[in-house]
């Protein structure tokens, strides 16, 4: 898989409202300015696509997220490869990252979505990586989370904590990770991405 093709597909994870994790642009509403990567005024409703009498207020997008997100992903090596994982879900879909021949970052993306008409707990799938790797196995990963509420929200979004939801455009709160075992393996929640880093 090419680098463009995951960026293409991170993109439109990161969409907006109802198609945040659903993975397909078509049957959302999309504006001239409903996919910018910075701050401006929306002269359409994100959830109609309709013109608003008055426009929003300047803000990131959704689509921004999943620029930083693909960023993080492919990493500084300037020697980056992506492979598709195969996955025992459906629901799931996993990347590899090499930086050289060396397995540096994977990319998880639950396309399961939950949303304001879901009922019951969120659902979430234990993963669980399976290492062939004659160099060894990993035994501890960093993991950073694209997550937002609901699917269908339109705010709230955060990639490892952090929202870039301000006037400014500029980061507010937290950089969060998690420590995991990858081969123990850890949770991904509904409408969710995740980035690890080998340690």
């Amino acid at each position: 898989m090419s680098v463009q093709a995951l960026s293409s597909q991170l993109l439109q994870v990161s969409g907006t409202n109802t198609t945040l994790f659903v993975f397909c642009l078509s049957g959302f509403p999309v504006s001239d300015n409903a996919l910018q990567m910075q701050p401006i005024p929306l002269d359409r409703s994100i959830t109609t696509g309709q013109p608003t009498s008055t426009p929003a207020p300047a803000r990131v997008h959704p689509s921004y997220y999943g620029a930083i997100f693909i960023s993080e992903a492919i990493g500084t090596a300037g020697t980056t490869s992506i492979a598709e994982i195969a996955t025992n879900n459906a629901a799931i879909v996993a990347y590899a990252i090499y930086d050289g021949s060396n397995l540096a970052r994977v990319v998880l993306i639950n396309s399961q979505s939950y949303t304001s008409t879901s009922t019951g707990a969120r659902p979430s799938v234990k993963v669980q990586l399976l290492f062939t790797a004659a160099n060894g196995v990993p035994t501890s990963a960093s993991v950073k989370r694209l997550k937002i509420e609901r699917a269908d929200d339109t705010e709230g979004l955060t990639w490892g904590g952090v929202s870039y939801e301000t006037a400014s455009g500029l980061p507010a709160g937290t950089v969060m990770t998690e420590t995991v075992d990858p081969v123990e393996g850890f949770l991904l929640a509904a409408t969710e991405a995740v980035l690890l880093k080998f340690t």
